[in-house]
């Protein structure tokens, strides 16, 4: 995630949603990017685990190279 820094925005007042599977790593996301100042940050509570048992779509994605 950190060595992932050139992808994060640039604007450290940027709208930030992180998310994992079960919401514990994206937790811990949220307090890095907060370290760095970034101001505008959430956490997916539950992670996409409970994104689906909500009966929210999901798709498949699978990056390109």
């Amino acid at each position: 995630f950190v060595n992932m820094k050139d992808e994060w925005p640039a604007d450290l007042d940027a709208p930030i949603v992180v998310y994992c599977g079960s919401g514990h790593r994206s937790t811990i996301a949220m307090t890095i990017l907060w370290t760095y100042g970034y101001t505008d940050v959430l956490s997916m509570r539950g992670g996409v685990s409970e994104w689906v048992k909500g009966g929210y779509p999901v798709i498949d994605f699978v990056p390109e190279g």
